[in-house]
């Protein structure tokens, strides 16, 4: 995780900054509040033009060539009105072609977002196509709408499944339901 942050840093994306590195462990500096955090604070007007931020910042970071490997919500900080990215302990990435994992890095951030806490189903449903165009205005890579075209019917027959067992899910199958539907409009 210490060699990502001091590579992303290197590249100019704002991530924590590393204070002391030992082969052990590390220590990072402060940098914000979890947007999961914060949303639950944020007036909704807020949080709308918030997360369209976010989807914008994550297309750009894609579109240098960078994934996350965890690029929910809570893993995205804000301080003095600028965004870092934390937490990445994920390695797939190093392995997986680069738009396979940001194909990846994109479900995690909307299901993340449809999940959160004061986002209604039919707020949801409302805002996550935005999120997405506003990713792609930033991240035009057809592969990574490929790749989520392929994915779909796999992810329509898992639905079918978990939609079996939604009445004992508050909210985690609808919201997964709901995003498949928003996926299944990409072309």
């Amino acid at each position: 995780e210490a060699k990502r942050l001091i590579h992303l840093a290197s590249a100019g994306v704002r991530v924590p900054e590393l204070v002391f590195l030992l082969p052990e462990y590390f220590v990072l500096n402060y940098c914000g509040t979890m947007v999961a955090t914060l949303l639950e604070k944020w007036t909704q007007e807020t949080w709308r033009t918030e997360l369209l931020k976010l989807a914008t910042e994550l297309g750009e970071f894609h579109r240098a060539g960078h994934w996350h490997g965890g690029a929910q919500i809570k893993n995205v900080t804000i301080k003095d009105g600028l965004s870092y990215r934390i937490d990445f302990e994920e390695n797939f990435g190093e392995f997986l072609p680069l738009t396979v994992t940001q194909s990846a890095d994109l479900a995690l951030f909307l299901n993340s977002v449809s999940l959160a806490g004061p986002i209604v189903e039919s707020e949801a449903r409302q805002l996550m196509p935005k999120l997405l165009a506003a990713y792609f205005a930033a991240q035009p890579e057809p592969e990574i709408r490929r790749i989520i075209q392929r994915t779909l019917p796999l992810l329509k027959r898992l639905t079918k499944i978990a939609g079996l067992f939604q009445r004992w899910s508050k909210k985690g199958i609808r919201r997964v339901l709901i995003l498949v539907d928003v996926l299944d409009g990409v072309k």
